[in-house]
């Protein structure tokens, strides 16, 4: 099979791609990789010339109906990160094109950090590191600190990071309330510690903590919004590793900086410009760059690369994606 991977040639993209995964490529199929960073639309179209398989990233162009007419062999579309969102359009599905993405692998190390955040932040280690940190001797009166046990949660979308989100709370025993729309209560029926919200309201009132799984669309765009947020009682601990425009930045600054929530972001809604983040001299708050999800990167590779063995025997390899799944995965531009 001929293979191209759309990514260029960087120290950047080392720890996605190691050599010994490219020396196997190279081995296994006619591979060749992109020739530079900084291609046009038109050069990119014909260096994908006639590969049957395009192995692509968050740095890949968008496959519209024009790109598909010029590379008639194109038959797989394998991509080596999560959402197909930013790479894939009707057109692809349209024309029968297998989809795989490593979404599934991703999710995992998503969810081992979200379980990180809610021990982290219902603990206060994050203000009692910064308390010790000030001088003061002993402060482990001055800041609440709840258990992970029996907690009261709030998952505000599912997805795969939800699901293995629940997997690993499993020994928690916690009360987990899901709102997503999307999905029916025998979803849910393998973590019985779970059920189905009626509304986001109920998924967010009463709960210890609230976490965010959702997909950014233009339905969930700010979906935590000031009205959502003021369901929430005091003390409440959101973690949101989404993605950032679904909470409305300025109403949760607000609720911080009355000292009425607590966060962990890992998102934000302009990561373009992190120096425009608001919340960086706001109270009761984690800050994280972007980094849920870090130590998938070489995994899903090799997860992508392993699929790829599986379709040339015609064997179905899990990490298919239909044209719903397609349309309910986060669009970075809206």
């Amino acid at each position: 099979m001929k293979v191209y991977l759309s990514v260029p040639d960087t120290a950047m993209w080392k720890t996605y791609f190691p050599e010994a995964m490219l020396e196997e490529l190279h081995k296994n199929h006619d591979f060749r990789r992109q020739s530079s960073e900084n291609l046009t639309k038109e050069e990119w179209v014909r260096e994908i010339g006639d590969a049957e398989c395009v192995i692509t990233h968050w740095c890949t162009p968008k496959f519209t109906y024009d790109v598909l007419s010029a590379c008639p062999n194109l038959k797989i579309i394998a991509h080596a990160a999560g959402s197909v969102a930013g790479v894939c359009s009707g057109s692809v599905f349209e024309k029968g094109i297998t989809v795989i993405t490593a979404n599934s692998i991703m999710s995992k190390y998503v969810a081992e950090a979200i379980l990180g955040h809610l021990i982290t932040s219902l603990r206060g280690n994050v203000d009692l590191h910064m308390r010790m940190l000030s001088g003061e001797t002993w402060p482990k009166e001055k800041t609440p600190s709840k258990s992970l046990f029996r907690a009261k949660i709030g998952f505000i979308g599912l997805g795969m990071v939800g699901r293995n989100l629940l997997t690993l709370l499993e020994p928690f025993a916690p009360e987990v309330v899901v709102f997503d729309p999307y999905i029916k209560e025998e979803t849910l029926s393998q973590w019985p510690f779970s059920r189905l919200a009626s509304s986001i309201d109920e998924a967010v009132s009463g709960r210890d903590a609230v976490t965010i799984q959702a997909s950014k669309t233009r339905e969930t765009y700010h979906m935590v919004d000031q009205r959502v947020l003021s369901l929430m009682a005091d003390g409440t601990h959101i973690v949101n590793c989404a993605r950032g425009a679904l909470i409305d930045e300025k109403a949760l600054l607000a609720q911080l900086e009355k000292g009425r929530l607590y966060a962990t972001l890992d998102v934000y809604e302009d990561e373009d410009h992190p120096a425009s983040i608001p919340f960086r001299n706001a109270p009761n708050i984690t800050l994280l760059p972007h980094v849920g999800g870090a130590p998938s990167r070489e995994n899903m590779t090799r997860a992508i690369i392993d699929a790829l063995y599986k379709l040339e025997k015609g064997e179905k390899t899990g990490l298919e994606i239909t044209y719903r799944q397609f349309t309910l995965m986060t669009h970075e531009t809206l």
